[in-house]
C-alpha cells in the first residue's frame, strides 16, 4: 500500500522564536552587568527554557496528528530520535 508523499510544512517564524528563547537563557546566564537593559534580563533563563520545550512540544505534537490524519496510525519507529538513549 502507498502512502501520499508527505510535505513538511515549515514554520518559519518559530526560528525568530527559538532565537529569543535561546537569547533569553543565554542573556540569563550573563553575571550581573550593572546595566538596565541587561540585568532585566538576570531572571529570564527559565522563561526562555519553558517557551522552547513548549515551542518543541507543539512541533512533536503537530507531527504525530499529522501523521494520524495522513496514515490512520503512528508508527513510533518514525520518532526513534526520541526514545534513544
Amino acid at each position: 500500500m502507498n502512502q501520499p508523499k508527505l510535505e513538511k510544512r515549515y514554520f518559519d517564524t518559530f526560528d525568530a522564536m527559538r532565537f529569543f528563547s535561546f537569547l533569553a537563557v543565554f542573556l540569563g546566564h550573563l553575571p550581573p552587568l550593572s546595566i538596565p537593559f541587561f540585568d532585566s534580563f538576570s531572571h529570564s533563563a527559565g522563561l526562555g527554557v519553558k517557551f522552547f520545550f513548549t515551542l518543541s512540544g507543539f512541533l512533536i505534537t503537530y507531527l504525530i496528528l499529522e501523521e494520524k490524519e495522513r496514515t490512520g496510525k503512528l508508527h513510533l519507529g518514525n520518532y526513534s530520535l526520541f526514545f534513544e538513549y
